[in-house]
């Protein structure tokens, strides 16, 4: 790695462009720094560039133009320009004026994922949460729930402490339940829906988990029964968001419901209430909440040929729909996470592939909010789907789920319980002061 400093106090924005060699011109690893814009009020910035993504443009027979820049005299040394610019780096991800093609984060595929300690039995199609431990406030995670490896529903529950790397189990559910939401307000973790077995119908049924007693009881029932549904709190409310109406119809809902758990508590007086319906009934979704928004991601309609890349934004404080920016892939049955600044992961998943679906992926994708973009990170090492993913302290956990398995349409016999997964992995970020962006001439 090797840094370049600027002396002269924070920099606003960098342009690093790449040319062929010409007259007088050797292909060497330098950096060329354009048209960079100070704001003399703020601190100094330090811009540090990858020998390794220079090295590889250098191959490829590019050099730069422009002033160098020495860091050692902090002078400017000119430079003869070269014939044909073939691309340009900059701080933006609209491409500029001549750089039409391939526009490409330059840190996509960083991060890393690390290996954290199994759970204590192989699951999916069970849900997560994170909620506050008692000592400190830092998260701990609820894993509830599931599918087990003989394919019958789990009504156990296990408490995962990232930071001692500890399992234990805790009060088993009143049921037995899968595929099922989760969300956690007030000290009370909300269990909604799914169903209680494989082969059952699915449930309007709501379990609360209080934490101060560490207890279950009952809650309202939903006005409307879903499965695989995605639940969030959003403005201090409880959010269930689309899914299916039954295990064995799978027709996708559009459904949204609100309930205020501080007003109802676990007595069975509670009332729900729709809200304004989703533009594109999904299920098998992943929705996250950045206060009042919910950005509902992917799923599956009813044609079953692929599920989506539809991304949706729920206002819950003004009850209404905006159309998000479209992932770049596919997915149902995933992961996702709440970065900081508003930035969204979303990891590995269901597709459809050679006719057939139940075919999960390994690519972990996220979106930039301030550019409007996905950019593609380190994958993640086993593909699954069928699982719940936690976001703690900026680093985010995939907990079980199933590998690729097999669903006999005419029968219903599966293999997928046995491909059950007990791993769980971390995703690890790796910080950058400033995104950048790589902007070509011509296809690549």
């Amino acid at each position: 790695m090797a840094t370049y400093e600027t002396r002269e106090r924070d920099v606003k924005d960098v342009r690093i462009e790449m040319q062929e060699p010409g007259p007088g011109i050797s292909p060497v690893d330098v950096v060329h720094i354009i048209g960079m814009q100070r704001n003399l009020g703020r601190a100094v910035a330090v811009l540090a560039v990858s020998i390794l993504a220079l090295t590889a443009a250098v191959i490829a027979g590019f050099t730069t133009r422009g002033d160098k820049y020495d860091a050692s005299t902090q002078q400017t040394v000119p430079q003869q320009t070269g014939t044909s610019t073939l691309m340009t780096i900059t701080s933006s991800a609209a491409a500029p004026a001549n750089f039409p093609y391939n526009t490409t984060a330059l840190f996509a595929g960083s991060g890393e994922w690390v290996k954290k300690k199994d759970m204590p039995e192989a699951l999916s199609d069970h849900a997560a949460i994170g909620i506050p431990h008692e000592v400190d406030g830092f998260l701990k995670v609820l894993v509830i729930g599931g599918m087990d490896t003989s394919g019958k529903a789990s009504d156990r529950v296990y408490e995962y402490d990232p930071l001692l790397h500890t399992w234990k189990a805790v009060a088993l559910m009143p049921e037995p339940r899968l595929r099922h939401a989760v969300a956690y307000v007030d000290g009370q973790v909300w269990v909604i829906g799914g169903v209680p077995s494989s082969s059952d119908t699915a449930s309007n049924k709501t379990f609360v988990y209080d934490l101060k007693t560490a207890t279950w009881g009952e809650g309202p029932q939903t006005l409307v029964k879903h499965v695989d549904a995605c639940a969030v709190t959003a403005g201090g409310r409880v959010v269930v968001i689309g899914g299916y109406d039954s295990e064995a119809d799978y027709n996708a809902l559009n459904v949204v419901e609100a309930l205020e758990p501080s007003k109802t508590g676990l007595p069975k007086n509670g009332n729900w209430k729709r809200l304004a319906s989703m533009p594109t009934a999904r299920g098998d979704v992943a929705c996250v909440a950045d206060g009042n928004n919910v950005t509902v991601l992917g799923g599956w309609l009813e044609d079953w040929s692929q599920p989506r890349t539809t991304v949706e934004v729920f206002q819950a404080d003004k009850n209404v729909w905006a159309k998000g920016r479209a992932m770049d892939l596919p997915r149902g049955d995933f992961g996702a996470g709440l970065l900081s600044r508003g930035r969204i992961l979303v990891v590995a998943g269901e597709y459809s592939m050679r006719g057939r679906s139940q075919v999960p992926r390994h690519e972990t994708t996220m979106f930039a909010p301030e550019h409007k973009l996905w950019i593609r990170l380190a994958p993640i090492p086993t593909a699954r789907f069928r699982f719940p993913t936690v976001v703690i302290d900026g680093v985010l956990f995939a907990f079980g789920g199933s590998e690729v398995c097999t669903t006999s349409q005419a029968t219903g016999e599966t293999d997928c319980p046995a491909n059950a997964l007990a791993s769980v992995e971390a995703f690890m970020e790796t910080p950058h002061p400033k995104q950048l962006f790589v902007h070509y001439a011509r296809p690549i």
